[in-house]
């Protein structure tokens, strides 16, 4: 599983090298392998491409009665009971886990059938209500906990608190109707149209200041895709300024 270090001690940089199980991933040699050695397999790669003998087996079939029933015992151990809740033992597990690379690291869905798979069973599920929930209710509890916590400043998404400045007398259900109507009532994003929205389509700024009601500054999105576009917004705005001039032949100043 490891490799001497010996052959690197010498060099000033050290080089990667290819995870032996040839899925053409590289592993990144570290200074700290001069302890433990040099991994030749990627984290959790060395048994890629075989047949584990455990598999379709129950646990008493592999460890016997009595240890499965203390496995059992233990990955049953509920809520705050459970040894991985303790401070030390998730301690001693993220230092175990510390400089290996994770197993996607530098993959994406076109280059890896793992990620492409994983893409495909992810896309277009959806969630139950149940589900829902306990998302909401983690989330209510995790910020109740941790107050100030990606809030205000501490958002990487903070811009110095435009976001709560009111919208002007102007921007009204009439004007967004007339903006919804001139993009056909559909996301000029996704294509998602306001019937299979099933609610009203959302009017966006492209430039992201909202007492600019230009017509060529305004276009309709799903709340899924407007709430997309808040990330990297001076990318976006680039982007739709692009889409409405190509689109429209001309930046738009009034509705045609």
């Amino acid at each position: 599983m490891i490799e001497n270090w010996n052959q690197y001690k010498d060099l000033e940089y050290y080089p990667d090298r290819p995870c032996a199980c040839g899925c053409g991933g590289r592993i990144k040699v570290r200074p700290s392998h001069k302890y433990d050695g040099i991994p030749i397999y990627i984290h959790n790669h060395h048994g890629k491409g075989k047949i584990s003998p455990k598999k379709g087996k129950t646990f008493e079939e592999i460890y016997g009665k009595a240890r499965a029933m203390e496995i059992k015992q233990k990955i049953g151990v509920p809520g705050e009971n459970n040894p991985a809740k303790r401070p030390e033992v998730r301690k001693k597990i993220s230092n175990s886990r510390e400089g290996r690379p994770s197993w996607n690291e530098g993959l994406t869905k076109e280059t890896d059938e793992r990620v492409a798979g994983q893409a495909k069973k992810l896309a277009g599920r959806k969630k139950t209500s149940d589900h829902n929930r306990k998302n909401s209710e983690g989330m209510r509890r995790y910020y109740l906990e941790h107050p100030g916590v990606r809030r205000g400043k501490n958002n990487s998404n903070w811009q110095e608190g435009i976001g709560n400045l009111p919208y002007p007398f102007n921007f009204n259900a009439e004007l967004k109707t007339l903006i919804r109507k001139r993009d056909n009532y559909t996301c000029q994003l996704c294509r998602r149209t306001e019937e299979e929205e099933g609610k009203n389509l959302c009017v966006h700024h492209i430039d992201y200041i909202k007492e600019n009601l230009n017509f060529s500054n305004l276009i309709t999105l799903c709340r899924s895709c407007n709430a997309k576009v808040n990330f990297k917004r001076e990318y976006w705005t680039k982007f739709f300024q692009k889409w409405q001039f190509y689109l429209r032949g001309c930046f738009l100043s009034s509705f045609e």
